[in-house]
């Protein structure tokens, strides 16, 4: 986000701003998905956070926002957590060109015709895909562990 607002030339205050809004974000998304699931964490939370920070700055309003995190969720829902810090960081630049990618993208499109999961009310869907990953009601995370212990 600093490096987006940076090269916007936008003001240091809206650059502190976005990054809040930004943080604030991503705390909020992990409060549905959790820090113990099977979705790669740094990718999920932290980009969606930087999909509305970005946002923020190229002067979207909380509808621009919206269309933004659900180009985001569409692109990133699905990607797993699989143990690997060298992929965690591969993941986090997929996920920063993906956030800038849908927030360009949804300050181009005033309207989103959305399907399947996207089509309803963020909370909804936060909660629908937290469900996906809740690491109780679904063996991704086990197998998971199964997988890189070797079992």
């Amino acid at each position: 986000v600093y490096g987006v607002g940076s090269r916007l030339g936008v003001s240091e205050d809206q650059i502190i701003r976005a990054i809040a809004l930004s943080n604030l974000t991503s705390l909020y998304v992990n409060s549905y998905v959790g820090s113990i699931s099977s979705v790669c964490d740094c990718g999920f939370a932290v980009g969606i956070g930087t999909t509305v920070g970005t946002t923020y700055l190229l002067g979207g309003d909380y509808c621009a926002m919206e269309r933004a995190v659900k180009n985001m969720l569409g692109s990133i829902t699905g990607i797993i957590c699989e143990g690997n810090r060298l992929k965690c960081a591969w993941k986090m630049g997929l996920s920063v060109s993906w956030a800038i990618k849908s927030a360009l993208l949804a300050m181009e499109s005033p309207q989103f015709e959305s399907e399947g999961f996207l089509n309803n009310s963020l909370d909804n869907i936060l909660h629908n895909i937290a469900q996906i990953y809740n690491p109780l009601s679904n063996t991704i995370n086990q197998t998971i562990v199964d997988i890189i212990m070797g079992d």
